[in-house]
């Protein structure tokens, strides 16, 4: 990650710079005047392509669709549809090689976005924690959403599969959360805390056919050790699977937490608060892909269990066209996509 600071004559102008270059999930430490300029300071991984720079600095749908047309495409040697939907991707936050290679399968499609959801479909797996043998081990950052999540999992679970369920709490300073205890006894499981490994496993011992989620406290996902620490801790009580919640709207965050556990490590991710996201649901769906791991859930809310959609090919793909088409002059830009535009207004 580079540190790089961005002038402008006003924090507006500033801004919208920086906007420019890093797209909307840039992430902006401090914003200050430097004499008779104003300068944010960014921190960014990488910037967005020349072509989508240049149609940000135009500020017109036509300057999008110009880029997209299929005679500025060819000269470039690219195939219009192909370029038109990396470009849209790019626009919304995704990474350039992510965004390339989603579009790829566009080439000769007369409907964008409908290739965008067909290729989508084809590479995501189902992550089924309802239905799940194993323990479900909940871990994230303070102010995540992390114990909503864990309430509107069982939640789903219950009602949705009349599954029994039971809610535990782990941590060295783990105390009730009135939220998880009101949840179990309303769907008539069981809640518990539990203050270290060896106690959790006594509980997932007599749980049955319960779906037992762990919401995991304390948890530091950043810290230098801690993923060999969770790898013993889901080991110990029972193989379980380990979930990252993370606020869709932070998706720096999102990405520094993915490399500090491993991919390999974690089942799934649980975006939450994805109503919330604006422009940097993109940029977290594009660090999922760009790791290789599964999106688990989202969440939207915090109206149990509504307000949590398990990751189906289906819903995935929706989120995915759902960040392209977040703006008006990404509708205009991806014409013909009137069908999937309807299913993403249905999900």
């Amino acid at each position: 990650m580079r540190l790089i600071k961005v002038k402008g004559p006003t924090v507006r102008e500033a801004l919208a710079r920086v906007r420019s270059r890093f797209g909307p999930g840039a992430l902006v430490l401090e914003v200050r005047r430097r004499g008779d300029e104003i300068e944010a300071l960014v921190a960014a991984e990488t910037e967005l392509s020349a072509d989508v720079r240049t149609a940000a600095a135009r500020g017109a749908i036509g300057a999008i669709q110009s880029i997209g047309s299929p005679a500025g495409a060819l000269a470039r040697g690219e195939d219009p549809a192909v370029r038109t939907l990396r470009i849209s991707l790019e626009r919304g936050g995704w990474l350039s090689s992510v965004a390339r290679d989603l579009a790829a399968g566009a080439a000769g499609r007369r409907d964008v976005l409908i290739a965008l959801r067909d290729t989508v479909r084809s590479r995501v797996r189902t992550v089924d924690l309802a239905g799940s043998r194993e323990p479900v081990v909940l871990i994230g950052a303070e102010g995540s959403g992390k114990s909503t999540a864990a309430a509107m999992l069982a939640a789903h679970a219950a009602l949705s599969l009349a599954r029994p369920v039971l809610l535990l709490e782990l941590g060295p300073a783990a105390r009730p959360n009135p939220l998880l205890a009101a949840c179990a006894r309303l769907l008539g499981g069981r809640h518990a805390v539990a203050a270290s490994a060896g106690e959790a496993a006594r509980f997932v011992a007599t749980s049955g056919d319960a779906l037992v989620i762990v919401d995991l406290n304390g948890a530091r996902p950043l810290l230098a050790g801690e993923p060999e620490l969770l790898r013993r801790l889901t080991s110990a009580i029972g193989a379980a699977h380990l979930i990252l919640a993370a606020a869709a709207e932070s998706p720096l965050l999102l990405q520094a937490q993915i490399r500090a556990l491993g991919a390999p490590l974690l089942a799934g991710v649980g975006l939450t608060r994805t109503d919330a996201a604006g422009g940097t649901l993109g940029a977290c769906l594009s660090s999922l892909m760009e790791h290789g791991v599964q999106p688990a859930f989202f969440t939207s809310g915090t109206e149990i269990p509504q307000a949590l959609a398990p990751a189906t090919p289906e819903s995935v793909a929706a989120f995915v066209l759902r960040s392209v088409t977040s703006r008006e002059n990404q509708r205009v830009t991806l014409t013909g996509g009137h069908a999937a535009a309807q299913e993403i207004r249905n999900v």
